[in-house]
């Protein structure tokens, strides 16, 4: 069936236009829809609920004297839109009439519509009331003005449909509270008088009738409970004009068994006083010593100087008494399962101009949650994590609410090409509705297209099924027993997506996953990106994880020949991964193939390089294997050999001991009869006229070497006196080595003390201690102030015997300097438990 829906919002054109859209699909209320033009593309598919009124029959738009136009996404597809549209709607069916204003959607913030009317509560004096009217429904956060305010004023406030403040026109009447229109509005508009506003009251009663509330507007909205606060009690409270700050504050007023005021303490005066209402389970009200209990910091009061705060001492000076612990709620009622660092859409407290920001979740206590707006400079925000200010991600873009992102976090624009449009140009643009092929901006994107295709190749991105095919040479990387428990195939899918699944597969199948990655990783990082997608992958080998950048081609025409050049640098069949499916035999009759017979077939590789650097740069691995240990050298068996001595007596081997022990010992590894490998000559030993050589050459090189090996030195005695006896000369040397064994043992005992004194006494076994006791003793610690983490972290005494540096600093994010003394004080704790408990 066809419709006519509105296009989106383009900035070429400022009118609002439309465009034939085919129904695809249906759920419920929501249509599946695809602008006429984009044939079998799905990529321009969106949703529309039929009951938000965009929806409308064939021929709508004639009657109405709307603009009928296709989208600029598929502007430049046909020269001839009149033409197409006449084909493509004959013979076509359309949804009747009456259809749209039938269906009503079941959803309550659906039928919340602007113009209702509704009466809010004063912020100030809740016994006071005024009418306001619905000016926009952004998913039940609705955008309200008083009666009286003109249509342009921007004197407008938001809030929460189910929130405290909002009742049916004559609920105030009901509970005898006056109907008076707010101070500040009545300042603005002094001209007025009282009977106009009580007209503006009377037009709204008459308004509501013709368009009522729904009937079930307030059946979500909660019941406030009786309270039992009294005048002069005192209490914790978030500051409303510095909602990062907690300090004390004071019961005001009680307006009635429901409402009361609250103050935050002043003791300087000349300031206006900052109070806010309240009621029972009211958020932003703690009682007395809920921040020491939690480790915040409380804000002093203006005029009370003092250096430490306590309670007792600033009850006594204010001469009150403190509110019942009883009487707050600090604790949510439902799990509601919000960590530390998830993000979300809230909307500022502090700027109350109804805007969507982002923001992150930094810390939790009870049913509190500090907020930081991302690239805002002021503190967190303490806000109730039950508040109606806070949404999940993505309901803004589901409820058409635009969401603001600060200017540091947006990523730097490109320029841009500027177009100067002539008046002929102009004409055609706007004057003609069904002749968009003759303006200027249908031949700037033809002529984007033809550079974009002449640039990047035409072909599609998605690709049929990726065959593994077992059977194939697997090569010496991968193994074929894996590979045989791989799927079938991969795919059909889009190129990236499908090769990034094979990349991950190979890598697990290798016999050392890194080795597979650093063949696959890229090679050149000036390169690096320009023929296709570039992206990390990831491999585990005995307990180490690694990392490399690898590209992949992002156009299917190119993926038949990227698949052969992997796998050709991983040695393996080309057909080992391609588009065949190889039955028996392979194409490229890889059955007798093997390791070595590979690189006559398919070349050598490219790269000979040492393991772990690719040419001309380092390894983008982060823990590549190691290099491969140099060889050990083997021992030559030792032969003993007898000294000779010459016929005088003396031992030959002295002569020329000067002369031969600065040979190297590596030249004997080389002799061979008397000469080296290398062809050199050795030359005539010498020896001193009048003594006969009893040695050969080879004889006398090989002595030589001997004498160029360690030799351990012995053991020097003191010079024995002469006539001392070896007992008396053995006493003496007992005597020596008694006086260094006392020496070394006096210095053996000053290390232990040392260390005794290092170690830590514990009273009770660690093992059973509590939070408590675990926060007291960081607190008797040089790192006292990182006691607070420990009670946020709920860390026992077992929490504690397992912590260790990494989890110190990823779990409490503390610097490295912090960090290691923490785990100092940590390891003296094990220590001891070791010694004493274990």
């Amino acid at each position: 069936m066809m419709v006519e829906v509105p296009n989106q919002v383009h900035p070429f054109v400022s009118q609002k236009t439309y465009w034939v859209a085919k129904i695809i699909a249906t759920c419920g209320q929501l249509l599946l829809l695809r602008y006429e033009g984009y044939m079998d593309d799905r990529s321009g598919d969106f949703w529309c609920n039929i009951a938000s009124g965009e929806v409308h029959p064939i021929g709508w738009c004639a009657r109405m004297g709307k603009k009928l136009q296709p989208p600029f996404s598929i502007i430049e597809k046909q020269s001839n839109w009149s033409e197409f549209l006449v084909k493509a709607l004959t013979g076509s069916k359309s949804i009747p009439n009456y259809l749209p204003d039938m269906i009503t959607s079941c959803l309550l913030i659906d039928r919340i519509q602007p113009g209702m009317f509704l009466e809010v509560l004063n912020e100030h004096d809740p016994t006071k009331a005024w009418p306001a009217m619905i000016r926009e429904n952004r998913g039940g956060y609705l955008k309200l003005a008083y009666v009286g305010t003109s249509k342009e004023s921007k004197e407008y406030f938001y809030l929460w449909y189910t929130h405290w403040r909002l009742h049916p026109l004559g609920w105030a009447l009901s509970k005898k509270l006056s109907l008076k229109p707010p101070e500040a509005l009545v300042s603005e508009n002094s001209q007025k008088t009282i009977s106009q506003w009580n007209g503006y009251q009377q037009e709204a009663f008459k308004s509501s009738a013709e368009k009522p509330l729904p009937v079930d507007f307030f059946k979500d909205q909660k019941d406030i409970k009786e309270h039992y606060f009294l005048i002069g009690m005192k209490m914790e409270a978030v500051n409303p004009k510095r909602q990062w700050e907690i300090g004390p504050a004071t019961v005001s007023k009680v307006f009635n068994k429901y409402f009361f005021l609250v103050r935050m303490d002043d003791h300087k005066g000349g300031n206006l006083p900052v109070q806010f209402i309240c009621y029972q389970d009211c958020p932003g009200i703690f009682p007395v010593n809920w921040c020491r209990r939690n480790g915040i910091n409380i804000a002093k009061p203006p005029g009370y100087d003092v250096q430490v705060y306590r309670w007792q001492d600033y009850l006594k000076y204010c001469k009150s008494l403190s509110a019942p612990e009883r009487f707050f709620r600090t604790h949510t009622e439902h799990d509601h399962k919000i960590q530390r660092g998830m993000k979300l859409e809230a909307a500022n407290p502090l700027m109350r101009n109804g805007k969507m920001y982002v923001a992150t979740i930094t810390k939790i206590i009870d049913r509190y949650a500090w907020v930081h707006f991302d690239g805002f400079r002021y503190p967190n925000v303490i806000v109730d994590i039950e508040s109606d200010t806070l949404f999940p991600v993505g309901w803004c873009e589901a409820n058409n609410n635009p969401l603001r992102v600060s200017s540091k976090l947006l990523p730097i624009k490109k320029p841009k090409v500027s177009v100067v449009w002539n008046d002929k140009t102009k004409r055609s643009l706007h004057g003609t509705p069904m002749s968009p092929g003759r303006d200027l901006y249908q031949r700037l994107q033809s002529h984007k297209g033809d550079e974009g295709e002449s640039a990047s190749g035409k072909g599609s991105i998605l690709i049929p099924k990726v065959f593994f095919n077992h059977k194939c040479f697997s090569g010496p990387y991968l193994n074929k027993g894996r590979i045989a428990e791989l799927p079938k195939a991969i795919g059909p899918g889009m190129v990236t997506l499908v090769l990034k699944e094979i990349m991950s597969l190979l890598i697990n199948a290798a016999y050392k996953p890194p080795r597979v990655l650093r063949e696959l990783q890229v090679e050149n990082d000036e390169t690096a990106g320009m023929n296709g997608h570039l992206q990390v992958m990831k491999a585990k080998y005995k307990g180490k994880s690694y990392r490399a950048l690898v590209e992949i081609c992002k156009v299917a025409d190119n993926v038949e020949q990227y698949l052969r050049e992997m796998c050709i640098k991983l040695e393996c069949c080309p057909n080992l991964v391609s588009f065949k499916c190889v039955q028996e035999t392979c194409s490229e009759d890889c059955w007798q193939l093997t390791k070595t017979k590979y690189t006559y077939y398919y070349g050598k590789k490219k790269k000979a390089v040492k393991l772990g650097r690719p040419p001309g740069r380092q390894s983008n691995l982060e823990f590549g294997p190691k290099k491969p240990g140099k060889r050990r050298k083997k021992r030559k068996p030792f032969v003993h050999r007898k000294k000779h001595y010459s016929p005088n007596g003396s031992d030959e081997t002295k002569d020329g001991n000067e002369n031969m022990e600065t040979e190297n010992s590596n030249e004997t590894d080389n002799v061979h009869h008397g000469k080296l490998e290398t062809g050199v000559v050795l030359p005539r030993l010498e020896f001193k006229a009048g003594k006969t050589p009893l040695m050969t050459r080879a004889r006398a090189l090989v002595m030589s070497a001997k004498r160029t090996k360690h030799i351990p030195t012995k053991m020097m005695l003191p010079p024995r006196e002469r006539g001392t006896k070896m007992k008396t000369f053995a006493a003496i040397l007992n005597a020596g080595r008694g006086k260094s064994k006392e020496k070394k043992h006096k210095k053996d005992k000053e290390k232990h003390r040392t260390k005794r004194n290092d170690v830590l006494e514990l009273d009770s076994n660690p093992l059973h201690w509590d939070v408590d006791r675990v926060t007291e003793f960081i607190k008797g610690t040089d790192c006292a102030p990182l006691s607070r983490l420990f009670k946020e972290q709920e860390i026992d005494g077992q929490a504690l015997l397992l912590l260790t540096l990494p989890t110190v600093q990823e779990c409490m994010e503390l610097k490295l300097g912090p960090a290691i003394k923490l785990c100092h004080h940590i390891e003296r704790v094990k220590i001891a438990f070791y010694e004493n408990f274990a």
